[in-house]
């Protein structure tokens, strides 16, 4: 039921944009609107280039993310195997796994945030006005920043302490400021995400057009209409 709601929603999304779309389409452009429009479409492309990018950069962190899960996989296997036949396990298990779950935590949070497969609480959002909505959305990207900019800020001076006194874990001595790196490295680089989706989705406001999310969804509702149908 809830499915099949969400799917009405988004059908409704989607044919108001069209028709909004048939209607500027049809009505005579006003004084100035063929400047305002080549500066909307130049905020468009550069924003679609820019979240491009940032999507390529964020596949590569995921991978290290994935290659993360993988030693972790190995470290623990051996680990098992190691206390069942000599009787003790790795020393450098819970250090060594603990820095690994660091890389698998933040490298992952750029791709999923630009797949939009973070976790959503759109129960307020949907209940807002249509047109409200698309400005509801670039709101809550601006707030994202702000909090982040502050754990960025935390998190790099951590980080840069770390790596001026030289820290080391404490059994196996591993130098620890390459591991902390990744913290504000991986937000800032989330940032730059949001802020190119600040983008995308004011461009989509100002062309009467839904913002990414919701795109995203009405094709992703399409394929599996398309795929239950055939």
């Amino acid at each position: 039921m809830f499915r099949f709601g969400r799917a009405r929603y988004i059908g409704r999304r989607a044919r108001l944009a069209r028709r909004r779309d048939e209607q500027a389409k049809a009505a005579p452009p006003p004084s100035g609107l063929p400047r305002l429009s080549r500066s909307v479409r130049t905020l468009g492309s550069i924003a679609d280039r820019v979240e491009t990018l940032l999507g390529a950069i964020g596949v590569a962190k995921s991978v290290a993310a994935s290659l993360a899960v993988a030693a972790i996989v190995l470290l623990l296997v051996g680990s098992t195997a190691q206390r069942y036949f000599i009787g003790s396990p790795f020393p450098f298990t819970d250090e060594l796994g603990a820095l690994l779950f660091v890389v698998i935590a933040f490298m992952s949070a750029t791709e999923g945030f630009l797949s939009d497969r973070q976790i959503r609480i759109e129960l307020v959002w949907r209940a807002l006005p249509e047109r409200l909505q698309g400005w509801a959305m670039i709101a809550g990207h601006v707030i994202s920043l702000a909090v982040l900019w502050v754990i960025l800020w935390e998190t790099w001076r951590f980080a840069s302490l770390s790596f001026e006194l030289g820290s080391r874990s404490l059994i196996m001595e591993f130098i620890l400021w390459p591991w902390m790196a990744v913290i504000p490295f991986s937000i800032a680089v989330l940032m730059l995400a949001i802020a190119a989706r600040i983008l995308v989705d004011l461009h989509a406001v100002l062309t009467g057009q839904p913002v990414r999310l919701l795109q995203r969804r009405v094709a992703a509702e399409a394929g599996e209409g398309g795929s239950v149908a055939g």
